[in-house]
């Protein structure tokens, strides 16, 4: 179980919520496992008309009419497919569309779109176990399905399953470079986006840093799946 609370701003536009996650982990005979997750959302989007900057003189319609304060519950859904040599995933997000919007009282319709993601990838360990060779591929949509489509193609290589290096190409977008290690029960990771669309011309990427404590273990848990 777990879950998180946020809050985005983007210019005159706001969400602030949470999401709440479950997920089943079903081991199955020979080191392979079955997982099952669900997450449940909710969240404010609220259109801030005082922070828009436009003529005094000028009458926008859209905005006039649009509800500025709405509330929007959803819900995502992915199951999973690991073994010590592969593993392959499915996820769906925003599958209600907003169609629960609470406090909608004109006549916007839903914009919202769904959006898919299918993973997979495989293990190579050469010559020693002390090194791991992971090629895998991401592949998202969303309703509109080939004009929205992506390719995440990545390459990681791990010692001993505490340090790692990837390269990471995403169609049309960026070129990431992935770099991490583990410490007893800590790990940090860093993945730098070199941006390859026409955005270059305003920055050249971004940086992501990304900190984890691990607590108490299940022994029921396959130790060989990478948690993290």
């Amino acid at each position: 179980m777990g879950g998180y609370v946020f809050s985005d701003h983007n210019g005159i536009m706001h969400r602030t919520g949470f999401q709440f996650a479950y997920a089943y982990h079903l081991p199955i005979e020979d080191e392979k496992q079955l997982s099952f997750g669900l997450s449940l959302s909710a969240y404010q989007y609220f259109v801030d008309i005082n922070g828009a900057v436009m003529p005094e003189d000028v009458y926008d319609e859209f905005l006039a009419n649009y509800d500025q304060v709405v509330y929007i519950p959803d819900a995502n859904f992915g199951v999973s497919y690991a073994t010590r040599r592969f593993f392959a995933g499915f996820a769906m997000t925003n599958l209600l569309r907003g169609t629960l919007m609470i406090g909608n009282g004109g006549e916007n319709g839903n914009s919202q779109l769904g959006h898919y993601f299918l993973t997979g990838g495989i293990k190579f360990y050469p010559g020693s176990t002390d090194w791991i060779i992971e090629p895998s591929v991401m592949i998202k949509s969303s309703d509109m399905f080939l004009k929205a489509l992506q390719l995440d193609i990545t390459t990681r290589v791990y010692y001993k399953e505490d340090y790692w290096l990837g390269v990471s190409y995403r169609t049309q977008d960026a070129v990431i470079l992935l770099a991490g290690f583990k410490v007893d029960r800590f790990y940090l990771g860093y993945a730098f986006d070199f941006t390859l669309s026409d955005i270059r011309s305003y920055t050249y990427g971004t940086h992501e840093l990304t900190v984890l404590a691990r607590f108490g273990d299940n022994p029921r848990r396959y130790r060989w799946i990478n948690k993290y």
